[in-house]
């Protein structure tokens, strides 16, 4: 389950209640003891030495204080600590949670109802079962997306690290790769070494490639966030196919410019040159 943002804290009862008459280090213990409670969703066992070594005072100071605090709190014969009026802000929290779930749920029942009235294509005899079968699967969705959570949850508050924190990628079909349009000006360097290496793109070429494709815009935008595709492997082998970078024929990857057409393109950049020289 989801934290809840806060719990109501009412100056008045604490200045008027019991707990004003008690020392400094019992009141600083108890709202660290309420934060614990909440933040871990109303369960949490009683363990005085991590208490202790967390608000950073000695376990007898903490006993103490916790002798104090009483009635304040109860203990379970598990050793599970029991904060009543917290417990009755959640139940509160968890009602009204409960009513605009409820609420959303008929308002867009009443909403897929009429859009199915207006769809031609939909059957107009089954609309009802019709959407109860697709409510049955959002909710089945939904509650196996709340237990991942809580799963999760559960396993940051007992110290187990996640498959991330392993240097693992939590599998999902939908995760995709990093757009080219969101890269950074290391993100193009890095790929274009990666491939220019694999392509064996000569180093002239391969700045002057960079240089081309790495100019900003007046918008701030590199050239090649601005194209519609964009496969860096593929610019290359067709930067180097067509000589862009003017590189002799010498220079250009012999499995990038195989027999007939390395020596086509040679051609025809040679006759290119000796007419502009003329």
């Amino acid at each position: 389950m989801r934290e809840m943002p806060y719990w109501k804290f009412y100056p008045s009862e604490w200045f008027m209640g019991d707990i004003e008459l008690l020392s400094p280090v019992a009141k600083g213990v108890f709202i660290e003891l309420c934060a614990l409670y909440w933040h871990k969703n109303a369960d949490m066992e009683l363990d005085e030495k991590s208490l202790a070594v967390r608000m950073r005072i000695g376990e007898d100071t903490l006993r103490s204080a916790l002798g104090d605090l009483k009635e304040c709190f109860s203990i379970t014969p598990d050793k599970k600590i029991v904060i009543k009026f917290l417990d009755e802000q959640r139940q509160e929290f968890m009602e009204v949670i409960e009513k605009k779930i409820q609420g959303g749920k008929k308002g867009a029942h009443i909403k897929a109802l009429q859009k199915m009235r207006l769809n031609p294509r939909c059957p107009q005899g089954d609309l009802q079962d019709t959407l109860d079968i697709k409510i049955k699967i959002k909710n089945e969705n939904e509650i196996k997306k709340e237990s991942k959570s809580d799963n999760e949850s559960k396993s940051v508050r007992e110290g187990e690290p996640l498959a991330s924190d392993q240097g693992q990628m939590p599998t999902h079909p939908h995760v995709r790769e990093k757009s080219f349009k969101t890269w950074t000006l290391d993100d193009f360097l890095q790929d274009v070494g990666k491939w220019a290496l694999e392509k064996q793109m000569p180093e002239t070429d391969k700045e002057k490639f960079i240089a081309h494709f790495a100019e900003k815009s007046a918008s701030g935008r590199m050239k090649f966030q601005m194209e519609k595709t964009w496969e860096t492997s593929k610019r290359i082998t067709k930067w180097l196919g067509n000589g862009f970078g003017k590189t002799c024929k010498a220079s250009i990857a012999p499995h990038i410019l195989a027999k007939p057409v390395a020596d086509a393109e040679y051609e025809r950049m040679e006759k290119s040159n000796r007419g502009f020289t003329r």
